[in-house]
């Protein structure tokens, strides 16, 4: 993400929890124009926020994005910290919501495990166990020309364009040759 601060980042994230990305998209343009900064959220009053973030449905992420932007301006003076401990420590921030500010934000080594990345994994190397679509992550993007950044934008996207939960697009799977789950698939259609 261009021109985003690791601020942003983190707030993109927070606001993609159990929310539609088309909706965040609209939602959080409109968020960072008006409230860029910690700061800017701070000196925000409560219906101005709740105007911008009503669209996400969830009104009590209002109070906990100006607890979060409290928080970062008090401790880190507008910025985030890098490891994944003091931003778990951030409310509202769990493994998956640090990994993703680590990897987005800094293009820190880390391991992104959302249901969509869950899915390619466990269909492409025929396991369903975290730890070991864990490992296979981390041996995809450990090269140090590998950009973290785009390697799970394109996992994301191929999970929403192709990989999906339902009506798999095998037609125009770039990896179905060495799928398991296309090669499972492809055994019971010949059986």
């Amino acid at each position: 993400m261009k021109g985003v601060t690791p601020f942003q980042i983190l707030i993109a994230e927070f606001f993609l929890r159990q929310t539609r990305t088309v909706v965040v998209k609209r939602v959080f343009t409109e968020f960072v124009e008006r409230f860029p900064t910690p700061n800017h959220i701070l000196r925000a009053d409560r219906k101005s926020l709740i105007e911008v973030m009503k669209p996400l449905g969830i009104i009590s992420r209002v109070d906990e994005v100006k607890e979060l932007a409290k928080l970062v301006e008090k401790r880190y003076s507008a910025g985030l910290p890098r490891d994944k401990e003091s931003l778990k420590m951030l409310p509202g921030v769990g493994e998956y919501t640090a990994s993703a500010v680590r990897i987005f934000a800094f293009n820190e080594q880390d391991v992104l495990v959302d249901t969509n990345i869950m899915r390619i994994i466990s269909r492409l190397f025929g396991t369903k166990d975290l730890e070991t679509i864990k490992g296979h992550l981390i041996s995809m993007s450990e090269d140090e020309d590998v950009d973290l950044r785009q390697f799970y934008s394109m996992l994301i996207d191929f999970g929403a364009l192709v990989c999906k939960a339902v009506n798999t697009r095998h037609d125009v799977c770039p990896v179905r040759d060495c799928c398991m789950e296309y090669e499972r698939l492809a055994k019971i259609k010949d059986d």
